[in-house]
C-alpha cells in the first residue's frame, strides 16, 4: 500500500513523462535487446510515449540495423517516403527487416 502510494507521488506524468520517454528512445541501443525484433517493439513503445514521429521511429530503426544488413538499409532509405508526406508505416518496416532478418 505505501509503495504504490510512493510510486504514485514519483511517477513523471505530462511533459516530464514524455521527456524521460524521448530521453530512453534517443538512447536505446540495438545491443540492449536480444532480438531486432525485442529492439523495434521497445523503440516504438518508447516513440508513442514520449509524442515521436512515425518518420523518426523509422529513421532510428534503420540507423540502428547491424553492419550486416547495409543492404536492406539502403533500399529502405531510397523507399522513404518523401519529405511533404512523412507518414510511415512501421509495420511494414518491421515486417521487412525481420524477413530479412531471417534470410540472413
Amino acid at each position: 500500500m505505501l509503495f504504490k502510494a510512493l510510486k504514485d507521488s514519483y511517477e513523471h506524468s505530462g511533459a516530464s513523462a514524455e521527456f524521460y520517454a524521448r530521453q530512453k528512445h534517443d538512447n536505446a541501443r540495438i545491443s540492449d535487446y536480444d532480438s531486432i525484433c525485442d529492439f523495434l517493439t521497445a523503440l516504438m513503445n518508447l516513440a508513442y510515449q514520449g509524442g515521436i514521429e512515425d518518420h523518426m521511429i523509422a529513421m532510428h530503426i534503420i540507423h540502428s540495423l547491424p553492419p550486416w544488413m547495409c543492404t536492406l538499409q539502403t533500399v529502405l532509405i531510397k523507399s522513404a517516403p518523401s519529405a511533404s508526406d512523412m507518414s510511415w508505416n512501421l509495420d511494414d518496416l518491421c515486417k521487412d527487416i525481420d524477413a530479412d532478418e531471417l534470410c540472413a
